[in-house]
């Protein structure tokens, strides 16, 4: 963000709110994926480096990197990724993770400063277009990723990762909702509407809608569940209209699954 809201002169700001938590997960996947590569670690390392002992320790050390992600250790940014990341950068359609070259290769081969001092005929640097600051060897990793408005929230959406996306927990509470209240009716055929959204605590208008929600194709479902579901789809457009078609199909093309 850049400036103030005065500085505008409209209330507004001049930069563009992206989401952190959403970008973290996006770097730190990219991170895993650069790590859990060993071709791409080997070729990372200076030439003068990429002799087999070398490479051992390197790869070894990539390893217990990915082991410590996947372990979800709680001091693996702060103390792997933190020291060797030189910037992050969002663009219009990747997201570009800058490594310094050469606390890269300390944290590979466990070397100091001085023993993982770079020359020209070392590696070929990376540069970021606008690089104001001093020039520093890197190692550019990109991972495509639009930032896009999904109901009120920005995203960053990557092609292709739909089926590495975790369940939206908004979308599901509110299938599990439906759920448990056309249970709650089916236990009690006498009752009304409004008496089962007493006892789920919720109005009867809402009810009315929600209710609507078991009626959903079993394979819109089982994509929300598995956090398949286009990714604009958000609690709130599901919710802001719920008379959708019987048909499935129909259903399908009107809540961008077709």
């Amino acid at each position: 963000m850049t400036g103030t809201r005065g500085d505008e002169g409209n209330g507004q700001t001049s930069g563009q709110r992206i989401p952190a938590a959403n970008l973290e997960g996006l770097v730190l996947q990219r991170l895993r994926s650069f790590f859990a590569d060993s071709v791409a670690v080997i070729e990372s390392l200076p030439r003068r480096w990429r002799d087999a002992p070398s490479q051992k320790r390197a790869n070894d050390a990539a390893t217990e990197i990915v082991q410590a992600l996947d372990d979800r250790r709680e001091d693996a940014w702060n103390s792997i990724f933190r020291p060797v990341i030189a910037r992050i950068q969002v663009g219009l359609d990747r997201i570009d993770v800058d490594l310094s070259a050469e606390r890269l290769v300390e944290r590979l081969l466990q070397t100091n400063n001085n023993e993982s001092n770079l020359g020209e005929s070392d590696v070929m640097p990376r540069w970021a277009e606008d690089d104001s600051g001093p020039a520093e060897p890197i190692v550019r990793l990109s991972a495509s990723a639009q930032l896009k408005r999904t109901g009120k929230e920005m995203k960053f959406i990557v092609n292709g990762d739909r089926e590495e996306r975790p369940a939206d927990p908004s979308l599901v509470r509110l299938i599990v909702r439906a759920h448990r209240l056309a249970r709650r009716l089916a236990e009690k055929p006498g009752s009304t509407l409004e008496d089962a959204a007493a006892q789920q605590n919720m109005g009867g208008p809402y009810a009315a809608r929600l209710i609507r929600l078991n009626y959903l194709a079993p394979d819109i479902v089982a994509a929300i569940l598995g956090g398949k579901q286009p990714a604009d789809l958000t609690a709130n457009k599901l919710m802001a209209d719920t008379r959708f078609p019987v048909d499935w199909r129909a259903q399908r093309a009107a809540l961008g699954f077709a």
